[in-house]
């Protein structure tokens, strides 16, 4: 529920040209006109927004899952 209402408030940002982060004729590429929609910078937003997301980085639950994508440390 904290999640839904921070991402209610902030929105999703449509990232163009570099940072529209796909190849073309990938599965992600999509139409090749509009930008990838994303919520850069969750982690900075004002409080209590930000909480949320920056309690799944330490998530006892989730940590095991996060050194596999990220590594440790």
């Amino acid at each position: 529920m904290q999640a839904n209402k921070a991402i209610d408030a902030h929105g999703f940002h449509e990232r163009k040209d570099q940072l529209r982060n796909t190849n073309p004729g990938t599965i992600f590429s999509g139409d090749l006109k509009t930008g990838r929609l994303d919520m850069g910078g969750m982690l900075g937003w004002d409080k209590p927004h930000r909480d949320v997301f920056r309690s799944f980085l330490n998530h006892p639950n989730l940590i095991p899952y996060l050194h596999l994508l990220v590594g440790e440390g």
